[in-house]
């Protein structure tokens, strides 16, 4: 039984180190992500909050060090978010990786998480008036994850298949999209970011042009 179980352990490797090859910045975020989730295992529930809201892109972290947490929060994420980590690697990052190459989804993945965080904060700043309340619930707001990217990347794969597919893709993603925002208390939980979904979808349809 040894035999066989180490037999499949290389199977399964040799499987994973051909498809990091295949898509090195998809296998390079997948792990970095992972590896910080995996610090978090063990953690207080509390202190697993704080070291998560140093990273979020609040509005005080985006004036304060705006470099450290637009590049920083897409590295983080809790635990149960691997699974959606995992999905998005597998369905939509590598597959796109493989498409347009490493460099250009680098790039719409850092356009989506980039341009979405910052569209939702402007527009916050600009439009949203907080009470002391509110302010003081945003401000510990956590605000993590591949998300944004990931959808902007999924956006941007749909032009990979013919048009009556590439259009059922992108009506059934904006309506899981606008459903789940139909979810949100905006104003209970100061939490914009079914929004910024919203938005880095919109930026993925924009950079058709990655993708000739």
């Amino acid at each position: 039984s040894n035999s066989w179980a180490s037999q499949h352990v290389r199977i399964v490797w040799n499987w994973l180190k051909a498809w990091a090859r295949l898509a090195p910045f998809t296998a390079l975020l997948s792990l970095v992500v992972v590896v910080h989730a995996w610090m978090l295992i063990g953690l207080t529930p509390r202190l697993r909050n704080a070291v998560l809201l140093t990273h979020s892109t609040t509005l005080s972290h985006l004036k304060q060090e705006p470099l450290t947490v637009l590049f920083g929060s897409a590295m983080w994420t809790d635990v149960d978010e691997l699974l959606f980590m995992a999905l998005t690697a597998f369905i939509y990052l590598a597959p796109l990786e493989r498409w347009i190459g490493t460099w250009r989804t680098v790039l719409a993945f850092l356009a989506g998480h980039i341009g979405a965080t910052l569209l939702v904060a402007l527009w916050i700043e600009a439009t949203v008036v907080l009470t002391p309340e509110q302010d003081r619930v945003y401000s510990r707001t956590i605000d993590v994850g591949i998300s944004y990217g990931a959808y902007a990347c999924a956006a941007l794969l749909a032009y990979r298949l013919r048009w009556p597919f590439r259009l059922s893709v992108w009506s059934l993603m904006l309506a899981y999209l606008l459903y789940q925002a139909s979810l949100k208390d905006f104003d209970a939980t100061i939490d914009y970011t079914p929004l910024g979904h919203l938005v880095a979808f919109g930026i993925g349809l924009l950079l058709y042009p990655l993708t000739r």
